[in-house]
């Protein structure tokens, strides 16, 4: 199976309730941004500008603060299997 594939299957996976589920899991602390990020991104295969905005607003961010951080490892231009699990959204918004 395609990566596209893969994408295609998990996109309803985070819907509102999935993403609040996430956030409640982490206490919608601002300093587990990171790994809400990574785990968001594990479960959809990407990382949506809305799905972002969302977490931005619940954790009490800016969304230029939360696109920063999920952008950062795209930033240095790895995007591999073997980066961070957050370094390439940038490339799909």
């Amino acid at each position: 199976m395609g990566s596209a594939a893969v994408n295609a299957t998990r996109l309803p996976l985070l819907n509102g309730e999935a993403v609040d589920a996430l956030l409640s899991r982490h206490g919608r602390d601002p300093h587990a941004l990171v790994q809400i990020l990574r785990e968001a991104q594990e479960l959809q295969g990407w990382l949506p500008r809305h799905m972002l905005g969302r977490v931005a607003r619940e954790l009490g961010l800016t969304l230029a603060h939360v696109e920063g951080v999920a952008g950062l490892s795209a930033s240095t231009g790895c995007c591999s299997a073997t980066t961070s699990p957050i370094a390439c959204w940038a490339a799909r918004r």
